[in-house]
């Protein structure tokens, strides 16, 4: 029993040093947190599911027309359909590769980019291209909105080429997924130490002169702090991770309990539990952007 109880207390001490490690997290990063955990619902919907959802459309008229097909006959027909998936799966890495290329030109950055791009030879063109009031929270927000949208053309889409169209589109969200939320929250923890690299300048400075005890413990409180700041970098990604990972497991638990109540046999038409699957990762992308709103844009500190 020694074994068991001692792994039971070491998983409660583990969600504690999870709890209290949020808590003394920004509010800001926590809330792009909440913010990932929304919308990595509807994510794993659709990065799992999309390629078995376009082949439904596929087959669907196949097997309505020839519903005397064999068991062979079916899986060749399946095999058809997951090279047409996975094409269309091309398309949305293709487009989100240009998108994840053009975005990041167009948003207005932030003040202290402002500031570091004013003392470099940004080209006037980058300039010209950036949309007023397009702020990366803003993007993030869009980027919702607009996969939401995709999610519940599912209910008009009903043939692969139009299922294609729909995957390639969302990999403009896809593109600002995999981008603002890191951006967002790698430019809170600089606000939370701004000036870092010159204060440590500055005390080293102080020390040139003096005494060799005093500058190796100078040295050795820099390295602490350095340590720290690196350990606290690795917790903000590592429950970052948490955030995408668990709403996963969630998502997956439910499309489980979709797929047993609407799948239909393998080989009959107009199997819709995927659709619903994705449709359910709509409503989660609709909370997403609700959350997104909330945001407050990044705080300009002096």
């Amino acid at each position: 029993m020694e074994p068991s109880s001692s792994a039971s207390l070491g998983f409660v001490s583990l969600l504690q040093s999870i709890k209290e490690s949020v808590h003394r997290l920004p509010l800001r990063i926590r809330q792009v947190y909440i913010i990932q955990a929304a919308a990595w619902f509807g994510w794993f919907s659709f990065l799992f599911y999309a390629t078995t959802y376009i082949g439904q459309l596929y087959v669907n008229p196949i097997f309505e027309s020839h519903q005397d097909l064999s068991d062979d006959e079916i899986n060749k027909v399946w095999e058809d359909a997951t090279r047409i998936g996975t094409l269309a799966m091309l398309v949305n890495a293709l487009v989100s590769f240009a998108a994840s290329i053009i975005l990041p030109m167009l948003v207005v950055p932030s003040e202290k980019q402002e500031a570091a791009e004013a003392s470099t030879s940004s080209s006037n063109f980058r300039l010209k291209l950036r949309i007023p009031g397009l702020s990366l929270r803003r993007a993030w927000l869009l980027s919702h909105c607009l996969f939401a949208i995709c999610m519940f053309s599912t209910f008009f889409v009903s043939s692969p080429g139009q299922a294609s169209v729909m995957t390639g589109i969302i990999g403009i969200a896809w593109a600002v997924t995999a981008w603002a939320p890191y951006a967002l929250i790698a430019s809170e923890i600089a606000q939370e130490d701004p000036g870092r690299p010159a204060h440590r300048r500055a005390r080293s400075g102080e020390v040139e002169g003096a005494s060799s005890l005093p500058y190796v413990q100078e040295i050795d409180e820099t390295r602490r702090t350095a340590q720290k700041s690196a350990n606290q970098a690795g917790v903000v990604l590592g429950l970052h991770n948490v955030a995408i990972s668990f709403p996963q497991i969630i998502s997956s638990a439910i499309g489980s309990v979709i797929f047993k109540a609407l799948q239909k046999p393998r080989g009959q038409p107009w199997d819709t539990s995927t659709s619903w699957v994705m449709r359910l990762g709509g409503c989660a992308a609709i909370l997403a952007a609700f959350l997104t709103m909330r945001l407050q844009e990044q705080s300009r500190r002096k």
